[in-house]
């Protein structure tokens, strides 16, 4: 079974099992491609956490994807700055993402199939396009002030 809030994450993690992928093969590929068609809600920019319960081993395993915060970003480098906390917007904002790193650490251990092969769908629809959603469609839509403010995105 495979569940996501896209349906062609869905697919592309039941393709994934079809081909003889396991369900970390098939978890990794569903989330490569919800970067691609819901990047305001998953990014390979972003950070990653799983428990995988490995049943040869009887064992459970915690994977933490969890980005760092880039060297220097001490308390008392906001501080200096006078915030009081982390800005919410712009390069004061980012961690060192863990996602990418998550997914490969994760294959290495637990999967079965290539990395070309699981991270396909996602490449394609990143290559070749998909059908923008409402909900993606709107969230553009909101950002889009945000977005203009960045010379890097306007």
């Amino acid at each position: 079974m495979v569940a996501c809030a896209h349906y062609l994450a869905t697919q592309a993690g039941l393709s994934i099992l079809t081909r003889g992928g396991n369900a970390i093969d098939a978890a990794i590929a569903a989330n490569a491609v919800m970067t691609v068609v819901y990047p305001s809600t998953c990014s390979a920019g972003g950070d990653i956490f799983m428990l995988i319960w490995e049943a040869k081993s009887k064992k459970l395993h915690a994977l933490n994807g969890s980005g760092r915060a880039p060297n220097g970003m001490t308390p008392e480098y906001f501080i200096s700055r006078d915030l009081k906390e982390i800005p919410e917007r712009g390069p004061l904002s980012i961690n060192v993402p863990g996602a990418v790193d998550g997914w490969f650490e994760a294959l290495d251990r637990f999967g079965t199939l290539s990395a070309e092969t699981i991270f396909a769908p996602a490449i394609a629809y990143a290559e070749e396009g998909m059908p923008v959603s409402p909900k993606l469609s709107g969230w553009l839509r909101r950002a889009e002030r945000l977005l203009k403010g960045w010379e890097s995105t306007a």
